[in-house]
């Protein structure tokens, strides 16, 4: 996890969106959670196979003789934080097109992201356990890919130093 987390702050400290690859239920959401929390900064976790592209996008609205975009509710307009967009593989091929301009230049349509915010992006690998849409190469040029990998000692021993059952670690440590 440190290591990943090094990753991640050279990502934002070069202006980079991360990908965090891995199979579910491995801890990449709270990664996330955890570096927010880390850093005593916001998250806003959007979940791409839950939306519309106008869940991104906005909905349009007449201003005078032009046509203006209104803010999704959940779009940071000022502060620090992380934009967690996971699942992305889940999303709409359209919903994964909206994103292009996001992920690259911290922009959705005509909203654009606050200076102290920073990306994360995460996707289950595609492989026939799970539902996902294949991502293009245009869009997978635009991340620098990070893969996260079950290591059952490593959870070992964050479940000690957690007071996690014994019991359920001696299950853990049994498998595999």
């Amino acid at each position: 996890m440190e290591k990943i987390k090094r990753l991640i702050n050279l990502c934002f400290e070069n202006n980079i969106t991360p990908l965090i690859w891995g199979n579910h239920g491995i801890g990449k959401s709270q990664l996330v959670k955890q570096i927010a929390k880390e850093n005593k900064i916001e998250m806003i976790d959007i979940r791409l196979g839950q939306l519309e592209p106008m869940d991104l996008l906005g909905l349009p609205e007449k201003d005078k003789d032009k046509t203006k975009w209104l803010r999704p509710t959940w779009f940071p307009i000022s502060g620090n934080g992380i934009l967690f967009l996971d699942e992305i593989n889940r999303g709409h091929p359209d919903i994964m097109q909206a994103i292009f301009q996001l992920v690259l230049d911290r922009k959705l349509h005509t909203h654009a992201l606050p200076e102290g915010w920073k990306i994360i992006c995460a996707a289950n690998y595609n492989s026939s356990k799970y539902t996902v849409n294949d991502m293009d190469e245009a869009l997978m040029n635009r991340f620098f890919h990070i893969n996260m990998v079950f290591d059952k000692d490593i959870w070992s021993d964050w479940a000690e130093k957690n007071k996690i059952s014994e019991k359920l670690i001696s299950v853990v440590n049994t498998r595999n």
